[in-house]
C-alpha cells in the first residue's frame, strides 16, 4: 500500500486502486504498456508503475514501461511523445 495513505478512508478506496485489479486483465491475455514522465512528483514510479508491472509480469503477462524524460503530470493532459500513437 502507498506510505502516503493513512487516513481509514482512503486505505479503503486504495483497495479499488488499479494496482490491485490486474488479473482481469491477466485473465484476457491484455499486454500493458504504460508511459512515465521521470518529472512526476504526484505518482512516484516505486510506488505505482513499478509495482504494476511487477505485479504483471508474475501473473504471466508481458508489461512495458516507457519512461520519457522531462516530463511530469501535465495537468490531466495526455503526454504527445513521438512515436508513440
Amino acid at each position: 500500500m502507498l506510505k502516503w495513505i493513512k487516513i481509514p478512508f482512503l486505505k479503503k478506496a486504495d483497495l479499488h486502486n488499479p494496482i490491485h485489479q490486474l488479473e482481469g486483465s491477466a485473465q484476457a491475455k491484455v499486454t500493458l504498456f504504460m508511459v512515465y514522465g521521470d518529472s512526476d512528483r504526484i505518482v512516484p514510479l516505486e510506488e505505482n508503475t513499478d509495482i504494476v508491472i511487477n505485479r504483471y509480469t508474475k501473473l504471466g503477462r508481458e508489461a512495458k514501461v516507457k519512461v520519457v524524460p522531462g516530463k511530469g503530470d501535465q495537468g490531466g493532459r495526455f503526454l504527445k511523445i513521438k512515436g508513440i500513437d
